[in-house]
């Protein structure tokens, strides 16, 4: 049971943070630790009450559909992408400015739907005048979204498609906050389909479809960003492999840098990364369904850029290579969360991982769920209790993203205690 958390203050949590990083990212202080704050729930069917910039020519307001979650940086707002592909049915691509109040979560599996509010739905699109309908549908089904502080706009992975008659290869976007785009990052062509659209036939490569740039991580200082497919891509290996390119940019250029390898747990996908620094990410994996047990499995893991990892730019399959992947270690598996009345918390089709605002002194981590426009409610809801559901889950954290070196070296000069400061550090086992 993960109810309670210790940790060390904050301005020493600080200094060891950025001592740590100025000593190149190799380890962490002490053994993280994770607390259960509560949950809320978005009931299936919900609308916006005033879309202010939603286009309701493509389709209704229905909430829904959330596959990426990104804190705004400052106080209780963040932006929800969801992956509607344009679906007509239940809505334009687009992503919610929403707020969430931690404080009204509820350790229960009946929590209610206190403590989030949707205050508008943008529209992404090409740009134009806000009529225009943007994006087709072979151009966009949205994954993760990332805030640049810098620029004061967004970037979102989409994972490209794989369909009859509707092929496209995935896309790291970045789009102002009403939603036009700005540019598109220079994708390596290993991860464009090619072939037959099964990706069966011997020499198809590419992602398969619902497969592609579902996670996505931006380093605290904005300057790198991350991608990774989410199923193993059609040269690497079988759907199964767990084989994942993760693929970094620099974000100044929209260029990729370099391209490692994360190996997710059997039965499991990677569906988000959360950068702790350039090298180091919290990473989400989860398998399962809505319906076993206590619902998805849900897994955080510590995923590392260590010396030892292999560099894997200009390896068109993996099938037969040697390589290095990224280091693992298992943080927090979330059938380990129990609720006031100690039943096991139900977990939903968990995507998104974002950093939270401080909750009582302490750093938090907030998870969301797709409920992939659900209809039936869940049992939260006056329903049966099976199928998908908008789920928020907030916890607190030992963890914090440590910004880079260069940027750490005023800091450390104003801090009188760092002279005097030792600290031992260990690396996670």
């Amino acid at each position: 049971m993960i109810n309670h958390l210790v940790s060390v203050p904050a301005l020493n949590r600080s200094i060891i943070a950025a001592s740590l990083a100025l000593a190149g990212h190799t380890a962490i202080a002490q053994a993280p630790t994770f607390g259960y704050i509560g949950q809320t729930i978005t009931p299936n069917g919900a609308t916006l009450a005033s879309p202010t910039t939603f286009n309701s020519a493509l389709g209704t307001s229905t909430v829904g559909g959330i596959s990426g979650l990104e804190w705004s940086g400052s106080g209780n707002t963040y932006f929800g992408v969801i992956d509607g592909r344009n679906n007509t049915a239940i809505g334009s691509a687009r992503f919610y400015n929403m707020t969430l109040d931690l404080a009204q979560f509820q350790r229960s599996n009946a929590p209610g739907s206190a403590g989030v509010s949707y205050s508008s739905a943008i529209t992404l699109r090409n740009g134009g005048a806000l009529s225009d309908p943007g994006y087709t549908q072979s151009q966009r089904d949205p994954e993760s979204i990332r805030y640049l502080v810098a620029s004061n706009s967004l970037l979102v992975s989409t994972e490209g498609f794989r369909q009859t008659g509707n092929v496209s290869n995935p896309t790291i976007e970045e789009v102002r906050p009403d939603g036009t785009r700005i540019r598109t990052f220079n994708v390596p062509s290993l991860y464009s389909p090619t072939g037959s659209v099964a990706g069966t036939t011997t020499g198809d490569a590419g992602v398969r479809d619902n497969g592609g740039f579902e996670p996505m991580a931006l380093t605290p200082d904005g300057s790198k960003a991350f991608v990774a497919n989410e199923v193993t891509l059609i040269q690497d290996g079988s759907a199964s492999a767990g084989i994942h390119r993760l693929t970094s940019y620099d974000v100044a250029s929209g260029n990729p840098l370099n391209q490692y390898v994360y190996r997710s747990e059997a039965g499991r996908g990677l569906v988000e990364l959360l950068a702790i620094d350039s090298n180091r990410f919290i990473a989400l994996e989860r398998g399962g369904s809505a319906n076993s047990g206590a619902g998805y499995a849900v897994e955080l893991w510590l995923a590392e850029i260590s010396g030892a990892t292999t560099d894997i730019t200009g390896v068109n399959s993996l099938g037969t290579a040697t390589y290095s992947a990224l280091q693992k270690t298992l943080l927090l598996n979330l059938n380990s969360l129990t609720n006031t009345d100690n039943s096991v918390l139900r977990r939903g089709n968990i995507e998104s991982l974002t950093w939270g605002p401080r909750f009582n002194g302490q750093n938090t981590l907030i998870l969301a769920s797709d409920n992939n426009f659900a209809t039936t409610n869940h049992l939260s809801n006056g329903g049966t209790g099976t199928g998908d559901f908008t789920q928020y889950i907030a916890l607190t954290t030992s963890l914090a993203p440590i910004p880079e070196p260069t940027s750490l070296i005023s800091l450390l000069l104003g801090l009188g205690a760092v002279g005097g400061l030792s600290v031992r550090s260990k690396r996670l086992a």
